[in-house]
């Protein structure tokens, strides 16, 4: 079964626009041990044992206002009719331990809670001890699938 455009919609909006969610990071620390394939297990059961802290602050929030439909080609075909909502605000995670960031989570708590939509960087980031981390505008995009 599919879920109709007015789901994929109603399900972004009540459980990412209209409450606060916040962006946790996922990796190693610096000379730790820690392979993709067991990241993503943990993350799928809502494992947060690898969650990267030790930054300045906590989970910060992130903000998405609006789900649109991806829009109809020029032929009047859909592209792949799904919803998407890209998010507002840029966020940066400031003085990081030294670690390698594998993968990123939105969260429905600003400290432990659940993991609601996660992803894996395309490449992994290796910070040193006071590095930054940012995520910026429209680079956090909640697509269903």
């Amino acid at each position: 079964m599919n879920f109709s455009n007015y789901l994929e919609e109603k399900i972004i909006t009540d459980y990412f626009i209209t409450p606060t969610v916040y962006v946790a990071i996922f990796g190693r620390l610096n000379g730790a041990s820690l392979n993709i394939d067991t990241l993503e297990g943990e993350l799928e059961y809502n494992d947060t044992t690898h969650e990267i802290t030790g930054y300045d602050g906590g989970r910060v929030s992130i903000t998405y206002t609006s789900v649109e439909q991806d829009d109809i080609d020029g032929g009047g075909a859909y592209i792949d009719s799904k919803a998407e909502a890209l998010n507002d605000n840029s966020i940066l995670y400031e003085n990081m331990p030294a670690c390698t960031v594998m993968a990123a989570a939105i969260m429905d708590d600003s400290a432990g809670g659940n993991l609601l939509m996660w992803v894996t960087l395309p490449t992994e980031k290796t910070k040193s001890a006071g590095d930054n981390f940012p995520i910026c505008v429209e680079q956090f995009i909640l697509k269903t699938d």
